[in-house]
């Protein structure tokens, strides 16, 4: 139990960090990168929902 609550404390602590550290230091994007990066986001889910769908289907 103790182990879980160690686990936890940990994932916690580096999300707040990683939350801080962005806010402090993350500037705005530029547009046409945003743009780039959004071209690829739905083809990555996609292909994700597919692999997933055969794993389950398959057995693996």
């Amino acid at each position: 139990m103790t182990n879980l609550l160690l686990i936890l404390v940990l994932i916690f602590g580096g999300v707040a960090f990683i939350a801080w550290a962005l806010e402090r230091f993350g500037g705005e994007p530029d547009p046409a990168q945003v743009q780039r990066l959004g071209r690829w986001i739905m083809p990555l889910l996609v292909i994700t929902a597919v692999i997933g769908a055969l794993q389950y289907f398959l057995g693996g």
